[in-house]
């Protein structure tokens, strides 16, 4: 009987205990992670074959191609493992200069990716390296219109990085081919 009061005293002490508690979420963060850039695409494609004469980078018809006289739409199809609060694009140009510009949530709203999302950014007309400005993000989709006439003036790198809510960034994903940057009649 003894033991039995010592042990129902000391579980009302422990609930006491217990109850004078604040309720602690403990809020876990899946960083962002392993970002991917599957597919890039630009409003502008290359009407021909070009041969870049400082580089001898060969670039094919139909590629995409930031008109630095025009304002062009770049989309960017990534994936990516964990969550992610928003992602930073970047372009890094060959000869220099990088404009960043940082986007919201993924299409699907939660950050996850669970399958490949796009994004959309708008380069201001004279902002792709070479020089710097600011760019937009849109969610419309991109009607790729071909050049008729160009002149290339360099090339820029797209270099993408994710950052969980918690503040944590994942790796930089860069473009395997640089994006040559023109000037462009059309």
């Amino acid at each position: 009987m003894k033991k039995q009061v010592v042990a129902a005293v000391g579980m009302m002490g422990l609930t006491g205990v217990l109850a004078s508690c604040g309720t602690t979420a403990v809020v876990v963060t899946d960083p962002v992670r392993n970002v991917q850039i599957l597919e890039y695409t630009s409003q502008y494609v290359l009407p021909t074959a070009y041969t870049d004469t400082n580089t001898g980078t060969q670039y094919p018809a139909g590629s995409p191609v930031i008109c630095d006289n025009f304002s062009t739409a770049l989309s960017a199809t990534l994936d990516w493992d964990g969550d992610a609060a928003r992602f930073a694009f970047q372009l890094e140009g060959s000869k220099g200069g990088k404009a960043t510009v940082l986007t919201g949530t993924s299409a699907s709203g939660n950050g996850y990716s669970g399958n490949p999302t796009t994004f959309q950014i708008t380069v201001g007309a004279g902002v792709a390296p070479l020089k710097v400005n600011a760019a937009a993000l849109g969610a419309q989709g991109i009607v790729v219109d071909p050049v008729n006439t160009f002149t290339v003036r360099g090339v820029t790198f797209l270099n993408i990085q994710g950052q969980s809510r918690d503040g944590s960034v994942s790796n930089v994903a860069q473009s395997v081919n640089g994006i040559p940057v023109a000037d462009c009649t059309n």
